[in-house]
């Protein structure tokens, strides 16, 4: 019963543990900007696979409509109030709009 019971432990500890490495896990993908204006979401980031999130650390600078963009980022489970979009924090953001057009 002892022995159960550790094995138990220690398939907890290592499922805890593999599910905050996925918290932490970085994404770079090409994405586009979208103004949507409603809600607190002014601005969207629609990823090329039409999935789409919602970052507060999104820099002035990006806030355009229909901006293309480069972004590495992490997926998090901050409150928004964009109930169609995820969260993500942006580590890297670039412009690729002058260079795909």
């Amino acid at each position: 019963m002892k022995v159960k019971l550790l094995l138990y432990t220690v398939l907890v500890i290592l499922i805890s543990c593999n599910s905050q490495d996925d918290d932490n896990e970085k994404f770079s993908d090409n994405a586009e900007i979208g103004f949507v204006g409603w809600m607190d979401c002014d601005y969207v980031i629609q990823l090329e696979n039409n999935e789409y999130y919602f970052a507060d650390n999104l820099p002035e600078e990006f806030k355009r409509d229909n901006l293309k963009v480069s972004i590495q980022y992490t997926k998090t489970d901050k409150h928004q109030n964009c109930d169609f979009a995820g969260a993500v924090e942006i580590i890297n953001i670039i412009n690729i709009s002058e260079t795909t057009d």
